[in-house]
């Protein structure tokens, strides 16, 4: 029997559909909204502090209102992904020093209203 995580990775792998991906050990997951009747992206975080890598962590942030797309911007690294629903380029790397850094560069380049799960610095 397959962990979930395996599961995960064999579904991405296999590339019978254009339209699932994994990041961070993650599927980008997207649902109908039950309000709003409209297909959503969920967010997701992860934290970490440890005497090898200090605070790590990621957090997956979603903009399902105005430009749509998703930002995943890691801690430890200080530096983030934008994936925008119909943009040329298929990934965006920015730097940013804090999480809310990210989020301002998304808003500001992109058009995003990205959302999610944060942590307590």
């Amino acid at each position: 029997m397959l962990s979930v995580r395996a599961e995960r990775e064999e579904l991405t792998h296999q590339r019978n559909s254009e339209t699932v991906g994994a990041i961070s050990g993650s599927i980008i997951r997207v649902v109908d909204a039950k309000n709003s009747r409209q297909l959503v992206y969920l967010q997701s975080v992860e934290a970490t502090v440890s005497p090898w890598e200090g605070q790590a962590g990621y957090s997956f942030l979603a903009s399902n209102s105005d430009a749509r797309g998703v930002g995943l911007y890691y801690r430890a690294g200080k530096l983030g992904y934008l994936f925008v629903v119909g943009d040329s380029e298929p990934c965006r790397k920015e730097n940013a020093e804090t999480l809310q850094q990210f989020i301002d560069i998304a808003k500001e380049k992109h058009g995003l209203n990205l959302e999610g799960g944060t942590w307590n610095d």
